[in-house]
């Protein structure tokens, strides 16, 4: 199995330490060489902390090539484009979102995203690392998008379920504000690593034939309909499965729509 570049490494290895300094550990490194044998993985994370990432780059990148998805409007976001730069852009894929009247921001689902991604896992051996849910300003998780397992189905891949558990002064460390308290009084973090999950076949051909359908401007029949909705039904199930998983690891006040 190939290693992050050196470049990626430093750079995640440089901001846990900026923001950590020694106040991080591992749980469930066991899970690390298990999983190290194999190369058709996806790291699915819970998001709300803009360190998620980076713990990842520090716990994966010595035994995984890590390809980073983000959302698109990242690409221009400064703190993101240091850690994209230092990293190099290869090593980063993005996500359809847009920025809305109010300032918040929103995916746009879309099946040429994960068609890069996986020609990507293909051809370059990356092991990607995704969000299960949008990046949450609270602190706690949000209901569970689909993106992550349309990925796993359409590349076969196995689901490795981390989360970060953050506590501190800041636990988002979301704008400038956050990111100097953060640097100034650090946080304590511990990374959760859990057992990788198969998950059950799902057909989702139907899911870019409505799309393609959409962009062309041909009729979606009935039956299409039926079919995309039964498939979007399974893919959100399941992804309620996982993020419970993840959800499971960290601390109630944390787990946030999963707090059953």
């Amino acid at each position: 199995m190939k290693k992050s570049p050196l470049s990626l490494r430093i750079g995640g290895e440089l901001f846990v330490r900026m923001f950590c300094r020694r106040n991080f550990s591992v749980e469930g490194k066991e899970n690390i060489m298990k999983e190290s044998s194999g190369n058709n993985f996806i790291i699915v994370s819970s998001h709300f902390c803009n360190l998620d990432a980076n713990a990842a780059i520090k716990v994966f990148g010595g035994n995984f090539n890590l390809l980073v998805i983000i959302e698109s409007v990242l690409f221009r976001s400064l703190p993101h484009l240091i850690l994209i730069l230092l990293g190099g852009k290869n090593n980063f894929a993005p996500l359809s979102y847009y920025y809305k009247k109010d300032g918040g921001k929103e995916g746009a689902f879309n099946p040429h995203n994960f068609n890069m991604i996986a020609d990507r896992m293909r051809q370059q051996d990356k092991i990607p690392w995704i969000a299960i849910h949008q990046f949450s300003l609270n602190g706690r998780m949000n209901r569970a998008k689909v993106g992550s397992i349309y990925l796993a189905q359409k590349t076969d891949a196995q689901i490795i379920p981390v989360a970060l558990e953050v506590s501190g002064i800041s636990v988002t460390l979301e704008g400038l504000i956050e990111w100097f308290k953060g640097i100034l009084w650090g946080v304590k973090t511990k990374y959760h690593i859990g057992e990788a999950i198969r998950l059950s076949p799902i057909d989702i051909e139907i899911i870019e034939t409505v799309f393609n359908k959409r962009k062309t401007g041909s009729i979606i029949t009935p039956e299409d309909k039926v079919a995309f909705k039964k498939a979007h039904t399974l893919l959100k199930n399941q992804a309620d499965m996982v993020a419970t998983i993840i959800a499971n690891m960290l601390p109630r006040e944390q787990r946030g729509f999963y707090n059953f």
